[in-house]
């Protein structure tokens, strides 16, 4: 991971079972989207929101229309106990 000067965000390499992935993270207003697309899989985004010291909202989206409209894969709200 690296921060890209160029592009005002984070690059990623992500590698498991014998398949890579490049994803973009960046803040947007009050949220951090990290974001990757391929061909199979089209467009997906993790999305980290409501950032506090003790809590987050989190969502993984999937977009098959170019990010026109967004489906919620899975969501959740975590807090530090």
């Amino acid at each position: 991971m690296y921060y890209n000067l160029a592009t005002d965000s984070w690059d990623m390499y992500y590698g498991v079972m014998g398949a890579s992935h490049v994803l973009e993270g960046r803040q947007v207003g009050e949220q951090i989207i990290v974001s990757s697309k391929s061909e199979m899989d089209g467009m997906t985004q993790w999305v980290f929101s409501d950032v506090t010291p003790d809590s987050f909202h989190w969502q993984n989206r999937k977009s098959s229309d170019g990010g026109v409209t967004w489906d919620v894969v899975f969501e959740l709200n975590a807090r530090r106990v």
